[in-house]
């Protein structure tokens, strides 16, 4: 079969197992975790281990912080488009990413002090 590009779990209630596994898609190139109980230690862990992925969206999970901006950033180098609306990310986030030579396509809709991009 051919590889998993694509991932969808929007509103699944993800456990501490799940970050141990969806890091190892690693063909991933678009990730959809909508208030799925995402932390910044989740968003490490795909950032690590999901290099592929050019669309990401964590958008809906408060327990999202500027911390994962630099993850993101750091080693997401083909991410194009993400989405981290009605997060906890700040203004912060947002000029961390900025730093960004690939990103595109920001939103931040609902997250403190930011404006949409």
């Amino acid at each position: 079969p051919p590889p998993l590009e694509s991932l969808d779990v929007f509103s699944a209630r993800l456990t501490l197992r799940s970050s141990l596994y969806i890091p190892l898609l690693t063909t991933l190139k678009s990730l959809t975790l909508c208030t799925g109980n995402v932390t910044d230690e989740f968003v490490a862990s795909i950032s690590s281990g999901c290099g592929s992925l050019t669309s990401l969206n964590i958008s809906l999970n408060r327990r999202v912080t500027d911390l994962s901006a630099g993850a993101i950033r750091d080693r997401l180098e083909r991410i194009e488009v993400l989405n981290l609306s009605r997060t906890s990310c700040t203004r912060e986030a947002v000029r961390v990413l900025s730093g960004s030579r690939s990103l595109r396509v920001l939103c931040v809709v609902g997250c403190g002090g930011c404006e949409e991009r």
